[in-house]
């Protein structure tokens, strides 16, 4: 454990231990359990699934324990989450999702910290303006509940106000993590506010302060009583990704642009008559590759595999090593630049006692997808899902593995 992360417990520790006589509050967990299996065919850029820990089947045992205590003015939050996992790779972690302290200063102002898992916009496809979490953390084998509430935060302080009943304001700062808390990124700090519109609307304003500085905006507007419209968008300094290429020492990765880009989603809600829920997205996102850069790529999975093929051991080692490195340059979560999002969900399909949802996120640049279809039912505290996804096309998603899964899970509530 980092000596931050000692020194943040030793803190929340002597506050709670202060007044342990007068706190109440609640606690709650889960105890979830799921068995996959996948389907590790190789792809033109996955050629080795056991280098890479692609799975072929598994069981993972996944218990989170959340508490809320509160004594006058202080409150505190937590969620811990552990992992046991068994299979081709056998895993076992745990750690908090969120564990922080609040004190409410005035009735309007709050101050807090500690870990905290902070979260902003309402798009389902893209997380744009989740700034402080890696995309591909986010586990999309879950439901839509849980997949963005277990997620590891971020350390931070701040304050959130409430200067009239429809704006409020908020500001976080994070630590330089690789010197305090064992993490990878600079200091960082954003600011953002939000406005409570009297026409059914709310805008949201976020200005972001690290490596890439940048502006983020939210709009949504409540249209009737089925259906909900939003826009959400960031400008960033800097690209995420530099550009790929081949040279005498292999594949190798430029610098990212020195320019900025854009990523946006325009989406909508709406619930027809029969409680069917549609959602659909437009994504754009100006960090993905072009058509030309898109080419290169290829060519250098193309050249790879017929290396991988060849008689010569130099070569198959060369064309290896230069595919090891174009999967380590690819993990981003989308690669090119526009996509379309669609799912269908309905509490009592057919009036059948069980949930379901079907979803499509499909790549208008190359024509690529991943379609998903996910059942639940609710057994009291307990609940019982059944989840599959494959990938079609000859684009980006036919280069991710696995091509198809399928999971079963059940989650129990204490």
């Amino acid at each position: 454990m980092q000596k931050g992360w000692l020194s943040l417990i030793a803190v929340l520790a002597v506050i709670t231990t202060a007044a342990a006589e007068e706190w109440s509050g609640t606690i709650a967990g889960e105890l979830n359990l799921a068995v996959a299996k996948n389907n590790r065919r190789e792809t033109p850029l996955v050629f080795d699934p056991d280098r890479l820990h692609i799975e072929d089947r598994y069981t993972v045992l996944t218990p989170v324990v959340g508490f809320d205590a509160s004594k006058e003015r202080l409150r505190m939050t937590g969620q811990a989450r552990g992992r046991v996992q068994r299979g081709d790779f056998a895993d076992t972690a745990g750690g908090w999702d969120e564990l922080y302290a609040e004190y409410r200063l005035t009735e309007d102002v709050f101050l807090f910290a500690g870990r905290r898992n902070v979260t902003f916009g309402q798009a389902e496809s893209s997380y744009v303006l989740d700034v402080f979490i890696d995309p591909l953390e986010i586990d999309r084998s879950k439901n839509i509940d849980r997949r963005r509430r277990e997620v590891e935060g971020e350390v931070m302080v701040g304050f959130e106000m409430f200067l009239t009943p429809e704006v409020s304001m908020a500001g976080y700062h994070l630590p330089r993590q690789d010197k305090y808390f064992g993490g990878e990124h600079d200091q960082r700090s954003l600011f953002n506010v939000t406005w409570l519109l009297p026409w059914q609307a709310d805008v949201e304003l976020l200005l972001l302060d690290d490596e890439r500085r940048g502006m983020g905006l939210a709009y949504s507007q409540t249209v009737g009583d089925a259906l909900l419209l939003y826009a959400e968008g960031i400008r960033r300094e800097t690209r995420d990704r530099g550009r790929i290429a081949t040279g005498p020492a292999g594949v190798n990765q430029s610098a990212p642009d020195n320019q900025n880009v854009s990523q946006i989603t325009l989406g909508g809600n709406y619930v027809f008559t029969n409680e069917l829920v549609m959602t659909a997205e437009y994504y754009r996102n100006m960090n993905g590759y072009s058509d030309t850069e898109w080419d290169v790529i290829n060519e250098i999975i193309t050249t790879g595999n017929q290396g991988l093929a060849s008689n010569h051991p130099a070569i198959r080692a060369r064309e290896r090593g230069n595919l090891l490195r174009l999967n380590e340059a690819l993990r981003h979560y989308s690669l090119r630049q526009n996509y379309g999002f669609l799912r269908l969900s309905h509490a009592e399909p057919f009036a059948l006692p069980l949930a379901a949802e079907i979803s499509a996120f499909h790549n208008l640049d190359d024509h690529s997808n991943r379609l998903s279809a996910r059942f639940e039912k609710a057994w009291g505290n307990s609940l019982t899902g059944l989840y599959a996804t494959a990938s079609h096309g000859n684009g980006e998603f036919s280069l991710r593995s696995p091509k198809q899964a399928v999971m079963m899970y059940w989650s129990l509530t204490f």
